[in-house]
């Protein structure tokens, strides 16, 4: 199966299943559907897309970027062990506070 193909067919398949459970723009297609007709809700939908692949296409480019900026990706790769362990700091000082121990 061609490479292109393929990535395409997983992508559509992962997107599909990331729009099956409710949230807010399934529900408010639905409304729309429900209150105008399904003709507005194809168009909000077609709208919702647009902004979709657009949004989509900033991440991209902004991650090629940010991917060859080495030293920049360095420095966030830091940041986050950085975050990730005050975060966990701050679980354990909570577990401890609510049990009485400290």
């Amino acid at each position: 199966m061609n490479q292109i193909l393929k990535i395409f067919l997983v992508g559509t398949l992962i997107s599909f299943m990331g729009s099956l459970p409710l949230g807010t723009m399934n529900v408010a297609a639905t409304h729309i559907a429900v209150q105008d007709g399904q003709f507005a809700a194809l168009i909000f939908s077609a709208g919702a897309v647009l902004i979709e692949i657009a949004y989509v296409r900033i991440a991209l480019v902004a991650m090629n970027w940010i991917t060859r900026q080495y030293k920049l990706f360095r420095l966030f790769e830091w940041l986050t062990v950085l975050l990730l362990f005050g975060l966990a700091a701050g679980s354990f000082l909570a577990a401890i506070r609510k049990s009485g121990l400290g």
